[in-house]
């Protein structure tokens, strides 16, 4: 599979992986947001320890248990923020990346595992290209009901999957991160954040190297079995589909320039 993955995008992959090599690591902010799942969480930590370099990380607990807190406690190198109730992914990214000053921000979910140069790749791209708002690895289209399809990868896409992706400090200076007044607890604010950038001027990319490896979605599995998220994925989902009526299912976003007007 990794094969045939690499010959079918093996020009973007170089391509990708000389613009990795042009410069040097900076500061960046990590934002972990985690309930629990510790095995996993510390796959991750323990990742970044040994393949990022110029880091800060910053956990959100939402109300893990007392494992999960103890561990968090003995980490020298984390700046570890208690909540204690679970209050999803929104909140906790809008108040983490108020505690770092680092010029580049990564968000990155608790279930990855995070491979050498991965940073490197990602925050390069934002140096080479000032109009490069948000930069990850897994991107997506919007249906024309307003929901997340056909995965895929390069700048012909809606969003960034918010399990990994990283911005400028400046961008989020400029435009915030992500909407907690018209959405809550967690779906949708991956996908209306990169809309807001593009609908700003920016353009996002997902990268075809293979740098992060995601568990696919340990902690959202384990909250649906305690706390009934249906009302707020289908309010989130509302909105989202209201917001950006005018352009999802539409491919607004391959038409450059073009701004579609009011039905």
């Amino acid at each position: 599979m990794e094969l045939e993955f690499f010959n079918l995008f093996s020009e973007e992959i170089k391509k990708e992986l000389f613009v990795t090599t042009q410069y040097a690591p900076v500061e960046k902010d990590i934002l972990i947001v985690v309930h629990d799942q510790l095995e996993y969480l510390q796959i991750c930590v323990e990742s970044i320890r040994h393949n990022t370099e110029n880091y800060h990380i910053f956990v959100w607990d939402n109300g893990s248990g007392k494992e999960t807190q103890e561990w968090l406690k003995e980490q020298k190198d984390i700046v570890n923020v208690r909540h204690e109730e679970n209050i999803g992914f929104i909140i906790p990214n809008n108040e983490l990346i108020k505690l770092g000053n680092s010029p580049y921000v990564v968000l990155l979910n608790s279930d990855t595992q995070v491979l050498p140069d991965w940073d490197k790749a990602l925050i390069a791209h934002l140096q080479q290209d000032p109009q490069l708002g948000q930069v990850g690895f897994m991107g997506g289209i919007l249906d024309e009901t307003g929901k997340g399809k056909w995965f895929q990868l390069g700048t012909e896409i809606d969003y960034i999957s918010g399990w990994c992706f990283a911005i400028k400090r400046e961008v989020y200076n400029k435009f915030g991160l992500f909407d907690q007044e018209n959405l809550e607890f967690a779906y949708g604010e991956d996908s209306d954040f990169s809309l807001r950038l593009q609908e700003n001027g920016m353009t996002i990319r997902a990268l075809h190297l293979r740098l992060v490896h995601h568990f696919e979605n340990k902690t959202i599995l384990e909250v649906r079995h305690q706390r009934d998220c249906k009302s707020s994925f289908e309010r989130n989902h509302l909105f989202i589909r209201e917001r950006w009526r005018r352009w999802i299912g539409r491919n607004f976003f391959k038409n450059k320039g073009l701004r579609l007007q009011n039905d």
